[in-house]
């Protein structure tokens, strides 16, 4: 018996199902906005009836670069859809970009940073070592205002998802996620508008941001500050690899090495974690503190297990609580 060859049919745009986004036109910029609600949900994101019977409170994560990370962190959120019976809506806020760009905007740099009561900035290096012009910063408070009351409030919470405030399940936690200035990003909503989320995710941050500005100024303010509301917020840092802690690999040559060592952690990563440990031990307005450092991964790569880790915390563990 002759076997029949497989027959492909014409290509189609790959996509994500129960997936949506859109470009938000802001007084700052476009905005691009990307939302997934679980696949066990009708497309038009009501519940089926099934699932009607019973829905518990429905927990959301929100989080920044979604360009970057939107798509990972939904597999994983699906994962856990099918390995432990969770739901979970992912939101991710980017850019609108085409396709041949990097996938990072120039707009990040001011988005993702708290300002300084002073107005100035250490900026990074460029190639020649003279302080980097082309990137700005410390704009996150009008960032962090744009994602809290339009993307969650009007968009997701008010138009796509109005239905959950009235029918079963309603709003559950929330959880904010970001890497790199991401987890500057993370750090300052926590300090600024610690009842906004729930759990906080801050993969490789720069702790002591702007020469340590950001310590004694967003970070003091809230360790003086009283909450008024309760339980208090639960915080996960993350970190990769130092340069003085990464490995040479079998036959790998100086310049390899030496390029690897320059995608490590920023020098002194642990030991500025390790200070924001001290500093938060036993403190009120944190109901849990988790660090986890990733051996073998640099700054880049510790991103991947590093969402892997708190969006598993987040939804499965003790972070869940």
């Amino acid at each position: 018996m002759q076997i029949k060859a497989p027959v492909f049919e014409p290509s189609q745009d790959a996509y994500a199902p129960n997936t949506c986004q859109c470009t938000v036109r802001t007084h700052r910029g476009d905005f691009l906005v990307q939302v997934a609600w679980p696949l066990k949900w009708n497309e038009d994101r009501t519940l089926p009836e099934d699932e009607k019977v019973t829905a518990k409170e429905i927990p959301s994560i929100y989080l920044t670069d979604g360009n970057a990370y939107f798509s990972t962190t939904v597999d994983i959120v699906r994962r856990l859809e099918y390995t432990h019976n969770t739901r979970c809506i992912v939101v991710g806020i980017g850019y609108p970009m085409p396709p041949a760009r990097a996938i990072y905007d120039f707009r990040r740099g001011p988005d993702l940073t708290p300002p300084s009561r002073d107005g100035t900035y250490d900026a990074p290096l460029d190639r020649h070592g003279k302080p980097r012009t082309d990137i700005k910063f410390g704009e996150a408070d009008d960032f962090l205002a744009f994602i809290r009351d339009d993307v969650m409030g009007h968009y997701v919470q008010g138009v796509l998802f109005a239905h959950l405030a009235r029918g079963a399940g309603g709003w559950g936690r929330k959880a904010l996620l970001g890497h790199s200035y991401g987890g500057i990003f993370t750090l300052n909503a926590l300090y600024t508008h610690p009842g906004t989320w729930d759990t906080y995710l801050a993969a490789s941050p720069d702790v002591e941001f702007n020469r340590g500005k950001f310590v004694r100024e967003q970070e003091a303010s809230f360790r003086a500050s009283v909450l008024d509301f309760g339980p208090p917020p639960a915080l996960l840092v993350t970190y990769g690899e130092e340069p003085q802690d990464m490995v040479r690999r079998p036959g790998e040559s100086d310049a390899r090495f030496e390029k690897r060592k320059r995608c490590a952690e920023l020098t002194g990563t642990r030991k500025a974690v390790e200070g924001l440990v001290q500093r938060f031990e036993g403190h009120p307005n944190l109901r849990a503190l988790e660090v986890r450092a990733f051996v073998g991964e640099d700054h880049g790569s510790s991103a991947l297990p590093a969402f892997q880790h708190g969006v598993m915390e987040f939804l499965t563990s003790d972070l869940s609580s």
